[in-house]
């Protein structure tokens, strides 16, 4: 009997996180109906319990994962899967959003007539994230991909008194639109290939059968639905060419909401990425071919373009471009080791990402200012906060004795072992070039002269005391932390981490 009463909570195990925050954003939404003022620390204990809740299970699934890394447990008819690269993408996914909604909450304290809004809205995008990490059947993909476009671009909006978030916004809105008209298009192409089926597994029967070959029609029903998945895709992770809307959305957004694009949903839709390559194109069109020609075009535009750049948000939109062919190159390694290499690259890249994110925040919180000369009396005002913001840059490029540098390393040469040396040697080729600009906006800051006045600024400065009482604070320090400490201490975590998490 008690068999019969927990097998169906046992079966909706692989779901939990998602349960835990989809309780929450109803929580919070009640609350808001019900209750005459806004309750600050009931919003954050709600959101911080989702998290510990999630993490709690993810952990738990990893450490107790089945037999192998690439074991499967499937549910609801096969539309939701769990397996080892699954729940890595997931716990990256709720990582780099813990450190986003830190990011956020000490922006947003001051202003509590968006706190709701921006609590359910911020939700609601973790929970599609973590769908999207391990839907398995098209339909699903489809809702949870709808749910992280459309809940950023009203994040990036939430402030209706800033037009330039406004602009961005609405740029993410229609571009997604075209996004995902394009993977609509795809979906519906393989369904009729499929005869009806919306589920990976059928479609990877169905795509075994279609010749890789460029001649004849049958090329043409295996490689015009990828194509068209693939462009899709790329508008949503700032590929090359399409990447034209990522530096005006990335510099109109709230330094806060712009970590929410910059990590967690890159990761979700990488993971879906991965996913739909590994089970229904794995055999059937040439992908890794195209994924090397957009890496390295992702590398060079990324890397070039972002040279001549005159505001950090815009700065880190080019960066984000660079980054996306790095990321790519960790999807060309399929072997365990290089999956190892690639999750660690994405957690560190995360991790440097989001500390730049929260000192830009910290800085433009006291004085308004984002631009790259408005940094130039910071290395004054706030040494610690300048050193901090120097290291997460270094870091973000690959240099020693950083995170970013040892991370950067172990994908070089996973990619060098899978026989891919030209794209080792063109990744080498950008960090060196792109070394310029970020020694550039060190320079800005420790070197230069002020060029900005920024006297009627009652500035305070970053400090250790502070970190326990603001969740920005406690961000930086401890991005910082993971940052110095990983690098240093790199040659012994990666190993134990690697281990733990469950690689074969």
């Amino acid at each position: 009997m008690n068999t019969f009463l927990f097998s169906p909570l046992v079966e909706l195990s692989p779901v939990f996180p998602e349960i835990g925050f989809l309780v929450s954003l109803i929580g919070i939404l009640f609350l808001e109906f019900f209750s005459t003022r806004v309750n600050t620390n009931l919003i954050f204990s709600f959101v911080l319990i989702s998290f510990i809740w999630a993490f709690g299970i993810t952990i738990f699934s990893m450490v107790h994962i089945n037999e192998t890394f690439f074991s499967e447990t499937a549910i609801f008819f096969n539309a939701f899967h769990e397996t080892g690269t699954s729940l890595l993408f997931r716990f990256l996914v709720l990582v780099s959003s813990f450190f986003c909604f830190f990011l956020s909450f000490g922006y947003l304290k001051k202003r509590d007539f968006v706190l709701v809004e921006f609590s359910v809205l911020f939700l609601f995008f973790v929970l599609s994230s973590l769908i999207l990490c391990g839907a398995k059947n098209l339909l699903l993909v489809f809702l949870a991909l709808e749910g992280v476009s459309f809940s950023s671009s009203l994040l990036i909006g939430l402030f209706k008194q800033d037009f330039r978030a406004n602009e961005a916004s609405l740029k993410y809105f229609f571009m997604g639109g075209l996004s995902s008209a394009l993977l609509v298009y795809s979906f519906s192409f393989m369904y009729g290939l499929s005869n009806g089926s919306l589920d990976m597994d059928d479609l990877s029967f169905i795509f075994s059968f279609i010749p890789t070959s460029v001649e004849g029609n049958n090329a043409f029903l295996g490689s015009f639905p990828f194509l068209c998945l693939f462009f899709g895709l790329a508008f949503k992770l700032s590929l090359v060419p399409f990447h034209y809307w990522t530096p005006d959305v990335f510099e109109g957004s709230p330094a806060p909401i712009l970590g929410l694009l910059s990590v967690p949903s890159k990761v979700a839709y990488t993971a879906f990425l991965f996913t739909i390559f590994q089970t229904v194109f794995f055999g059937s069109v040439p992908w890794k071919s195209i994924l090397q020609f957009s890496l390295i075009l992702n590398l060079v535009i990324g890397t070039f373009v972002s040279l001549n750049q005159m505001t950090l948000k815009r700065f880190l939109g080019y960066s984000s471009i660079s980054q996306g062919g790095f990321l790519l190159m960790g999807l060309l390694l399929f072997d365990s080791k290089g999956l190892e290499n690639f999750f660690v690259y994405f957690f560190v890249y995360a991790i440097s990402t989001l500390g730049i994110l929260s000192c830009i925040t910290y800085f433009g919180m006291k004085t308004g200012k984002d631009t790259l000369k408005g940094f130039s009396e910071i290395g004054e005002k706030d040494p610690l906060l300048a050193v901090l913001l120097s290291f997460f840059l270094l870091s973000l490029c690959g240099i020693p004795p950083f995170a970013g540098f040892f991370a950067k390393l172990y994908l070089f040469v996973s990619t060098w072992n899978a026989d891919l040396k030209f794209l080792v040697f063109i990744g080498f080729l950008c960090t060196i070039i792109s070394l310029y600009f970020y020694l550039r906006i060190i320079k800005t800051m420790l070197v230069d002269k002020k060029v900005e006045n920024t006297e009627d600024f009652n500035y305070s400065p970053l400090a250790f005391s502070k970190v326990l009482n603001s969740p920005l604070e406690f961000n930086i320090f401890f991005c910082s932390i993971l940052n110095i400490l990983g690098g240093i201490f790199f040659p012994l975590w990666v190993p134990v981490l690697t281990n733990f998490l469950g690689f074969v």
